[in-house]
């Protein structure tokens, strides 16, 4: 055995060059990931032999480097036969360690891979069982991203709709919709792998990983998923490494055949810090977006909660919470606990006055006057711009847009007149309020993507 190892070490050398003049081309990152954890098994007759700690890396290093592989080697390797086989791979290292301890041999990266059987428990986010197609309410705001995560639900990859970019403000049933997802696999497909990771979550694991020098543990797990959900992506956008690590992670899936569903705030292309590539590939698949409910889909939204709560609760108070709570379905539903929950648990009756009383705060905010003050910092916020900017007389595209818009919503929000305004954007003219709130209104009756913008911030704001 030994004398067979130390003539197969004699030709490891052809595999050695050829790692050496792949990392030059592949770059250290890429070759750390996919050309490392190979273990060299032997090279005979032009047929290189190598040993992969999991399937996925075998499939991705012959899809993706086989060719290179044997260019880089100058013909000395004419075929490559990759074995998924952790155990043999371990047993080589360590034999070829015997014969000199002095020789670096790979690290087995096998040896640290999670146990991806219960990668949901390692990885993902919990699932709320509550949240299924059955119980999501769909109208013409919300059809098509009902629709398409049912597809997505129903046939995986297979749906064509590769990747599933949801958008919309906060509480319009993103969240629930991913929920339903893997709900829905767990009940029809429990075969499927399926990862559903806030963006909280998907931040604190890459950063734990890097910690921990196991990022290549934490790729092998999102990777090796049939379904990878990431919610509220616009808090990983903007931030460099992980960025660019998540779109490592989305260009693999999707090339690898696997399932992507993404939620977010806004649209890919709304984000101007977004490097093109990852904003064109974001967009590839079906961007989805939902749209604020409108009275009808509130009302029917609280009739199907009351009745899956089994509460009694007249048409008047029903009516009332739709037509008072418009910010998002979330409020709308938290709301509609309290009454439930104080009937319950005090024994009180459920009444309209009882139900006013009871959300008098919930009540009280939405009569809440909105600053001019308030306004200007979150539409900063939304733009990703300093405060000190919109105060400013910038002309730059981004500032001077972000600007008229917070003017635009100042006169429809506050009852402040245009001279104040003006006064509390850095001294601006009334005729210059005038102009900004002039060309806003252009701008939405040609742009939907604005409009939609402009609502979802002023909901904010009202909700603030």
């Amino acid at each position: 055995m030994l004398e067979a190892l130390q003539n197969n070490s004699a030709t490891n050398i052809v595999w050695e060059n050829a790692k050496t003049a792949l990392k030059k081309q592949l770059g250290q990152a890429t070759f750390n990931s996919w050309i490392k954890p190979l273990i060299y098994i032997g090279l005979e007759n032009g047929v290189l032999k190598l040993a992969a700690p999991t399937k996925f890396i075998k499939e991705w290093v012959e899809s993706h480097y086989g060719t290179k592989i044997r260019f880089v080697s100058n013909g000395e390797i004419k075929q490559i036969i990759i074995d998924v086989n952790a155990a043999a791979a371990n047993m080589v290292t360590q034999q070829i360690a015997a014969i000199d301890p002095k020789v670096e041999v790979e690290n087995n990266i096998a040896n640290n891979i999670v146990n991806i059987a219960s990668y949901n428990e390692s990885i993902g986010s919990k699932i709320d069982s509550r949240f299924t197609f059955e119980s999501f309410v769909t109208a013409t705001s919300n059809e098509l991203a009902f629709a398409a995560a049912k597809q997505i639900a129903e046939h995986g990859y297979v749906s064509g709709l590769n990747p599933l970019f949801l958008h919309s403000g906060v509480g319009l049933g993103k969240t629930h919709l991913m929920h339903a997802i893997a709900n829905y696999n767990a009940e029809k497909f429990p075969e499927r792998k399926v990862i559903y990771l806030s963006a909280e979550k998907f931040l604190h694991q890459y950063v734990r990983s890097l910690k921990e020098r196991s990022t290549l543990q934490f790729k092998e797990q999102l990777r090796s998923a049939d379904i990878l959900m990431i919610d509220d992506f616009q808090f990983i956008a903007g931030k460099n490494s992980t960025q660019e690590e998540f779109f490592h992670t989305v260009t693999s899936l999707v090339e690898s055949g696997k399932q992507l569903v993404i939620s977010c705030d806004r649209t890919p292309s709304e984000f101007s810090d977004l490097p093109e590539r990852m904003r064109s590939r974001l967009s590839s698949g079906l961007v989805a977006d939902i749209h604020a409910a409108d009275y009808e889909l509130r009302l029917r939204i609280l009739k199907s909660k009351a009745i899956g709560y089994n509460a009694e609760i007249s048409d008047e108070i029903v009516t009332f919470l739709a037509q008072n709570i418009t910010s998002n379905i979330r409020e709308l539903e938290g709301a509609l606990n309290r009454i439930i929950a104080r009937a319950t648990l005090v024994k009180s009756e459920i009444s309209l006055d009882n139900a006013k009383s009871w959300l008098s705060d919930l009540l009280k905010i939405k009569d809440k006057q909105v600053t001019i003050e308030e306004i200007q910092e979150k539409t900063a916020a939304k733009y990703g711009i300093k405060l000190s900017e919109i105060l400013s007389s910038s002309r730059s595209k981004n500032i001077a847009r972000a600007r008229q818009i917070a003017m635009f919503i100042a006169k429809n929000l506050t009852t402040k007149s245009l001279v104040d305004i003006g006064k509390m954007f850095g001294g601006k003219d009334h005729t210059t309020v005038i102009h900004a709130c002039r060309r806003v209104e252009e701008m939405v009756a040609t742009d939907e993507s604005l409009a939609r913008e402009i609502q979802v911030l002023t909901s904010q704001l009202k909700a603030c």
